[in-house]
């Protein structure tokens, strides 16, 4: 949909039918932009909406022409993101719904990095953000991106990509390479650059496969686990954990993706900044494609060069039916390497889980089991604060923390713990606010160890589990 908020910015929002777009629908989503602002020219545009890179890249290819100023939204900064401007005076700095332009606070601290290979007729651009998870957008100002190695042969772009900076590289390497070579976004489920930008006998859509020699200058395989499963009953708070899991691990310096997982609910990091997108996502699910799409990502990612780790929250099962690992949990399951447990246990619900799998035969090697807790205070502080009952403040969610802390420990020795605050309210306004869950925090730290070095919970250990 097209609409305008303001006297100069309009908003481009996208929705995807079902919630899953494959390569193959860029022609039909081009022509339908094409009908919907053929006309248009621009001053201020916001696009938003949830869906793959090269979707965002390939909508930006079409209007960044039109655009005095293009923008993407992020909800992590709740403005957005400007990605070109005609002057390029703008570029990196935010835009909010007013039109009012700033180089506003934002949470991401992070420098931005980018390198061309020329590897295998291709150029690889390798996209890297030092010192924090998310980049600052003053580097889409600073950052000096390299010309091709040789302009006539594909660009893949690839990497340390959010949807600003793969846009914002589109606006850039688009006008570069124009009617020489094409332009496409590395998709590690389809082992291959996505083509967004058309060119040289390439289609929109066109899959250029990408090998493990493309990406030989900067990827080394490190662990024996590549695909983590995360399991566990409903609303324990896995994609929660999941997200610091993943935010760990780029700390790290790995290239890592969560993978959807869940044919129910998206469980992705931009979930927890967006919960009113979760919530409208939820309702258009189509559980079948969903599953059918997870599927055949699982088993192009794990052959995919460029990732180090893939994080799956797998979803908890129907326990209130006696059926935690369900038809589908059972063919993901099999195609993961290692797993994590979080779970409630108020009814051995680990235990449950455990013997499930031994049931299934899917014994799987565990990384770490943790049981979730939720002091009952803060449930009833959060119930408030989501109804609307209590406006909660910076002390008060101090308070909450250091009570969930103080319920949060692990024993790396034997890799069982139980951690407590795994809510999406709770983290994300800790976050927003800077408070800081020591414990938690620790716990984070020591399960990514795990993962990097293989470590994992010895059989004896999980026997209390299943007594």
């Amino acid at each position: 949909g097209f609409s305008q908020i303001g006297c100069d910015v309009q908003v481009l929002s996208f929705k995807i039918k079902g919630t899953i777009i494959s390569r193959v629908d860029l022609e039909h989503a081009v022509m339908n932009l094409r009908r919907l602002l053929d006309n248009y020219i621009f001053d201020k545009l916001i696009i938003t909406g949830r869906g793959p890179l090269w979707l965002y890249s390939t909508i930006v290819n079409e209007l960044y022409g039109k655009c005095r100023i293009l923008s993407i939204w992020d909800p992590r900064a709740s403005k957005a993101v400007i990605v070109y401007s005609q002057n390029g005076n703008y570029e990196g700095l935010l835009l909010d719904p007013n039109g009012e332009i700033s180089e506003a606070p934002y949470p991401g601290t992070g420098r931005l990095q980018v390198e061309c290979y020329y590897c295998g007729g291709k150029n690889i651009y390798h996209v890297m953000v030092k010192g924090d998870i998310y980049a600052h957008p003053k580097f889409l100002r600073e950052t000096i991106i390299p010309k091709p190695a040789n302009i006539s042969k594909p660009v893949i772009i690839e990497g340390r990509c959010s949807t600003c900076i793969v846009s914002w590289l589109t606006c850039k390497l688009a006008k570069t390479i124009y009617g020489k070579a094409p332009l496409a976004i590395y998709d590690p489920r389809v082992c291959g650059g996505i083509v967004t930008v058309p060119s040289g006998g390439y289609h929109l859509g066109d899959i250029i496969p990408v090998v493990y020699d493309d990406f030989k200058n900067f990827y080394t395989p490190i662990s024996k686990f590549k695909l983590i499963g995360i399991i566990g009953d409903p609303n324990s708070g896995k994609s929660v954990f999941m997200n610091m899991i993943y935010q760990e691990l780029c700390k790290h310096g790995f290239l890592v993706l969560c993978q959807e997982a869940d044919i129910y609910a998206p469980t992705q990091p931009w979930s927890i900044y967006a919960p009113d997108t979760r919530q409208a996502l939820k309702r258009e699910i189509d559980p079948e494609e969903r599953f059918k799409w997870i599927i055949n990502s699982l088993k192009n990612l794990k052959t995919a060069p460029g990732i180090h780790f893939i994080l799956c929250d797998i979803g908890g099962g129907r326990p209130k039916e006696g059926v935690r690992i369900t038809r589908e949990n059972e063919k993901i399951l099999k195609l993961i390497d290692a797993i994590i447990i979080v779970s409630v246990n108020d009814g051995n619900n680990i235990a449950s889980w455990i013997k499930e799998m031994r049931g299934r035969r899917l014994e799987k090697p565990i990384i770490a089991v943790l049981e979730s807790i939720m002091p009952k205070k803060v449930q009833e502080a959060l119930k408030e604060e989501k109804e609307r009952k209590r406006k909660l403040r910076k002390e008060d969610y101090e308070k909450l923390a250091l009570l969930c802390d103080k319920q949060t420990w692990f024993n790396d020795e034997t890799g069982i713990g139980q951690v407590s605050g795994l809510d999406r309210i709770l983290l994300r306004e800790a976050y927003n606010k800077g408070i800081n869950f020591s414990n938690l925090r620790s716990i984070i730290y020591k399960i990514s160890k795990r993962i990097i070095s293989g470590k994992t919970v010895s059989i004896n250990i999980l026997k209390k589990y299943s007594a």
